[in-house]
């Protein structure tokens, strides 16, 4: 049996690393690159032949313009940090308050829902079609003649339950509209969209909610 070999490491000598620093990309960096070139030319120039100022106008420009932009861009992401903080803050603040929320679907129970539908107004009545997940449909004509009707809704009266879906197929222009208190928020760890529990709706992000503080 043959064993592998080894290099021999001398423990009385530090080791070193092979791997060459890195060279900064930072603004600042790049910053005092563009000086040192620029003094550098100005110092190796020739005499006899000078440089045109408006080169070194014209350089200095393009310049300025790339730290100009790297400034707006690291101020846009302070900006928008500082935005996504405070829409933390007032969003965790409608946990326990009544909220209206843009949905078409939503949860029915032994408990009453208020909902509302805004459109239009039209003089006809609009049919909306109700589906829960059990295959389930409710047919409900609704008077839009101001433009919102209001109604509450519960699973007995319905003849629904669960997960209930709304559709209305004869107009598009319709929004359902369902009246919930926050139970809960889930904020994104990586500062992404907050989820809103809202009961007799569900988890839902918070561009869905149309009204709130109510």
């Amino acid at each position: 049996m043959s064993l592998a070999s080894f290099s021999a490491i001398d423990i009385n000598q530090p080791a070193t690393s092979s791997a060459a620093p890195s060279p900064s990309n930072s603004g600042d960096s790049l910053k005092n690159e563009f000086l040192t070139l620029m003094v550098a030319q100005l110092q190796n120039q020739n005499p006899l032949e000078p440089m045109d100022g408006a080169e070194y106008v014209s350089q200095l420009a393009e310049f300025t313009q790339v730290d100009s932009a790297e400034t707006l861009n690291r101020l846009m992401q302070s900006n928008t940090a500082t935005l996504g903080n405070l829409q933390s803050l007032a969003v965790s603040d409608l946990v326990g308050k009544q909220v209206v929320v843009n949905t078409n679907q939503f949860q029915l129970d032994d408990s009453a829902i208020d909902v509302s539908v805004t459109g239009p107004r039209t003089p006809l009545p609009v049919t909306a079609v109700f589906s829960d997940q059990y295959g389930n449909t409710k047919e409900a004509f609704l008077d839009m003649r101001n433009g919102v009707a209001n109604f509450p809704l519960e699973a007995n009266s319905l003849g629904l339950s669960g997960k209930v879906m709304v559709e209305f197929p004869e107009r598009q222009d319709m929004r359902f509209n369902v009246k919930g208190q926050v139970s809960s928020v889930q904020l994104s760890p990586t500062g992404g969209e907050p989820r809103i529990r809202v009961d007799g709706v569900g988890e839902v992000p918070m561009y869905q909610l149309i009204q709130f503080g109510i």
